[in-house]
């Protein structure tokens, strides 16, 4: 064990605990004890996080754990981390900022009247690995480190359940700065308390009630920050003034901070002493700040040891080194992305010759969380730092934007490499590679590590432990560091400690019996903590020891688990019932998840009902209460979301047991939503009409794009034709569909008297529909740019459908506005199934489209090799030049 961390009390040591990444098991102090101490680590580093016994450390002084203590007791401790709350002293400081100070700025008291420094050992033997490093994170967290606190913060509370009731989050307009000389003004009813009264700026906690706010110096809002200078350690509370007033010592001047945990230390092993602000040592006290001053103390000092790391150093000194971070959810991989992009972003701001991009990959949008989507993301940042843009990266994205597309995977990556070639050294950050569908994922590492091999590139990424990920980076020699999980065993123990009272009387007289059955919850709720209340739940009224536990075998299985909240649920109203039951069924079957709004009006929707009733619409909490807690609302993303992700695959391996229906009522809901009397005017005819719709209807955009692939499953619904036989409400769901993403959304409509009903068929590949369409409308129909039935099928890869038309007489030769033919469009859009498809019936495959461009020069252009291979080999001459005199 080579790090300490003492902590000064037992807030203190809990949050510290929530930091680390595995805890190991150490035997139980014995009860006269001095200390506490817990052992677990933090990456590769083992570290002992102790607090003395908090009566003994405040009726003596000198009895306070301190760094030569903890290393009699673990003799390899190379320094220590000294974490606790202190009273600000200077203007530059708030409420909830953080001062690290290194012993040669620490004072201490050592007796009545004198006050010194620590020995020279305390700062000559510092580990070579933190003073080298302490001079980028001094730099790092004065502006960026401390924003990543707040996130540091979440990430242990998602872990440690019970830290949700601490205090994180006080109004800001209570931080108040009273002048040094203006005294407290106490009266018998404000003493003790810590109540916010007020009502906006200057407001005040009820302790100061009777305090004038004139008497105050303005405390503008700001995020937390970290500081570097000198603290003071006092055996006994000293407000400002008296500091201010004439103290015994002259250092004062730049003094940042107050404090009582560290005097009388006078230690030989090196530390960082590390104090949230949680007041400004004045007399206007009270404890509305310190649950926040703790915490942000606790996570600055993680911060700290992962910036020090020797891996982490080794991936920023060496040029095209990757680092893999990996680990189970909840063990802190987002916040370490996170960290490492404000470290950057600060050490390389002024390095103008250093660039970085970054990606967050996020679980609840991994329909969008593509590889080549990624791969722009990152290309787009360094375009709009790179000036002038290398010609090619200038055409690339004119090409794109005139044709409406998204540049390939390999044209990004291409993109990406000459950009980066450019700098001698360049940074990416990706976080959450697990977060996207596994193909994606794979083609994305593969890509991005190719990237790393001829340019200076350094990349950063965060996973889950799949293998496939971890061998990729393997062999490209990557720095791999495992992050092993937090066990959520101590949070719900004290969950269950703390509610020991509603349990059997003889399980409280039993200690041993107790023990058993917090095991027994630990074991089975495997670490979720939904579950383990559950089975808390479900054990309140037992009779004897006996039945109890055969209650907890019964229902210690997850699955059991999740049965008996559904129970629950099927156990309401039926109007209760049946909300809830929606609810689960559009967010285990959405495409991705809905806007809050957009679920609320999925919800609304009467089946076969002309017009929209707003009357319908559900309140977010009805919703959340409705489904027993296995939803909860995100206000960040603004959206529903299940508690814990196995309640979605929990959810769709049953999806035939509970939802026999699903895509029948996905399918009525949407197209009942798009046949109401407020579309029945057709397409919105300018851009305002159209954001104005969407606003007022919320889930037009996704019924209109996404109600064919649920039809596609239940063929025979008779709701189907009964839609696509309305004119003006398929052209308002159309224009949605065809031009998702444009511009101007109006630019293109259908024609005035036209239908669009059957390219909508051949859109979504609606045999069955298309089949009878066809009694009614021309084969060859066109709308919006010229296009027939048979380009849509072959732009969007329908190959049944292309079969299907084409035996129907479809001109396989018609040409749109553009004069591109169905296999134009098909190489454009890297159709090779449905290219070979139309060249074996007999579509040409040497001529010139309206832009001047062949079949094959678009292929080279898409760098498809495979459509180049086929189009070479079904005769395509590369020999025919473009309009403009470009040969292949």
């Amino acid at each position: 064990y080579t790090i300490g961390w003492i902590c000064s009390n037992s807030k203190t040591l809990s949050l510290a605990v929530a930091m680390l990444d595995k805890r190991y098991a150490y035997p139980t102090a014995p009860i006269n004890a001095s200390y506490t101490y817990i052992k677990g680590s933090i990456g590769h580093h083992n570290i002992v996080i102790s607090c003395p016994r908090i009566e003994d450390s405040i009726e003596d002084p000198t009895k306070r754990l301190n760094p030569n203590d903890l290393r009699k007791s673990f003799p390899s401790i190379q320094y220590c981390f000294i974490i606790g709350i202190g009273s600000g002293i200077s203007p530059l400081l708030q409420l909830g900022d953080v001062v690290v100070t290194k012993p040669p700025q620490h004072l201490q008291r050592v007796n009545s009247t004198q006050y010194t420094n620590d020995p020279p050992e305390a700062w000559e033997h510092f580990p070579t690995s933190l003073l080298s490093a302490l001079n980028q994170v001094e730099l790092a967290f004065i502006d960026f480190y401390s924003g990543t606190i707040p996130r540091h913060i979440e990430e242990a509370k998602e872990k440690a359940p019970h830290l949700r009731s601490l205090r994180l989050n006080p109004d800001r307009t209570q931080d108040i700065l009273f002048y040094a000389n203006y005294k407290h003004v106490d009266t018998p009813e404000t003493i003790n308390s810590s109540a916010s009264v007020g009502d906006g700026l200057g407001e005040v906690s009820a302790a100061c009630y009777h305090c004038d706010v004139s008497q105050s110096t303005p405390r503008p809002p700001r995020d937390i920050k970290v500081h570097f200078g000198k603290t003071i350690s006092e055996t006994w509370v000293i407000e400002r003034s008296t500091i201010w007033n004439g103290l015994e010592i002259d250092y004062t001047i730049d003094m940042l901070c107050i404090e009582q945990k560290a005097a009388y230390f006078r230690t030989t092993v090196p530390y960082l002493l590390i104090s949230g602000i949680c007041d400004y040592g004045d007399s206007h006290k009270n404890e509305t700040w310190q649950d926040l001053a703790t915490a942000n103390a606790v996570a600055c000092a993680k911060g700290i040891w992962f910036l020090e790391s020797e891996q982490y150093r080794e991936w920023c000194n060496l040029d095209g080194k990757a680092l893999l971070l990996h680990g189970p959810p909840g063990s802190g991989k987002s916040m370490m992305a996170s960290m490492v992009l404000d470290h950057l972003s600060t050490t390389l701001l002024s390095e103008k010759s250093v660039v970085f991009c970054y990606a967050f990959c996020n679980f609840y949008r991994a329909n969008e969380e593509r590889a080549e989507n990624i791969m722009c993301n990152l290309l787009k940042q360094l375009c709009q730092i790179q000036s002038p843009l290398p010609q090619s990266v200038e055409d690339l994205f004119a090409r794109h934007r005139s044709q409406r597309t998204q540049p390939s995977l390999d044209e990004a990556a291409s993109a990406l490499r000459l950009l980066i070639s450019v700098y001698p050294k360049a940074f990416i950050i990706v976080d959450g590679l697990d977060e996207c569908e596994p193909s994606s994922a794979s083609q994305f590492v593969s890509k991005i590590l190719d990237l790393l091999v001829d340019t200076r590139a350094n990349l950063f990424a965060t996973s889950r432990s799949l293998p496939n990920i971890i061998g990729k980076f393997r062999e490209h020699n990557s720095v791999i560091i495992d992050m092993p999980s937090n066990s959520a065993a101590d949070d719900i123990g004290q969950y269950i400690k703390s509610n020991a009272k509603r349990l059997p009387d003889f399980l409280n007289h039993s200690p041993n019996m107790l023990e058993q059955v917090t095991n027994t919850i630990i074991k089975y709720s495997d670490g979720l903590f939904r579950t383990a209340r559950f089975l808390l739940d479900s054990i309140v009224d037992s009779k004897t020891p006996e039945s109890m536990m055969d209650t907890l075998e019964e229902k210690s299985r997850r699955n059991d688990t999740l049965d008996a909240m559904m129970t629950r649920i099927r156990g309401q109203s039926a109007d209760r019932r049946d909300l809830a039951m929606n609810t689960l069924l559009w967010m285990a079957f959405a495409f991705y998840p809905l806007g809050i709004r957009q679920l609320q009006h999925a919800l609304a929707v009467e089946v076969g009902e002309s017009s929209f009733d707003e009357a319908n619409i559900p309140d977010t909490d009805d919703i959340a209460s409705v489904c027993a807690g296995l939803v909860v609302i995100d206000t960040e993303r603004d959206a529903f979301r299940f508690c814990h992700k196995s309640v979605e695959s929990w959810i769709i391996e049953r999806r035939n047991k509970l939802f026999p229906d699903a895509q029948l009522h996905l399918t009525r809901v949407c197209l009942t939503y798009l046949s109401i009397t407020a579309f029945e005017s057709g397409i919105a005819l300018s851009v305002d009409d159209l954001k104005s719709r969407v606003q007022l209807y919320p889930l037009y955009d996704y019924a209109a794009c996404y109600w064919g692939y649920y039809a596609l499953e239940v063929p025979e619904c008779p709701d189907i034709l009964l839609f696509l036989g309305k004119q003006a409400n398929v052209a308002a769901a159309a224009q949605v569909l065809f031009l998702h993403g444009a511009g101007d959304q109006t630019e293109y409509a259908a024609l005035p008297g036209v239908s669009v009903a059957i390219h909508l068929a051949a859109r979504f590949s609606l045999e069955e529909a298309m089949k009878v369409l066809l009694n009614v409308f021309d084969v060859d129909l066109k709308a919006y740019g010229d296009w027939t039935p048979l380009m849509v099928a072959a732009m969007w890869g329908k190959i049944s459908m292309v079969e299907l038309l084409l035996a129907e007489g479809a001109d396989i030769e018609a040409k749109d506005s553009g004069g591109r033919t169905a296999l134009s469009l098909a190489v454009f859009r890297r159709r090779k199934g449905v290219v070979d498809l139309l060249i074996s019936h007999g579509a040409k495959v040497n001529f010139h489209d309206g832009n001047g461009s062949t079949p094959l020069l678009t292929a080279i252009d898409r760098e498809d090799k495979a459509v180049v291979q086929l189009l070479l080999a079904r005769g395509a001459d590369i020999e025919l030049k473009s309009k403009n005199g470009e040969a292949p």
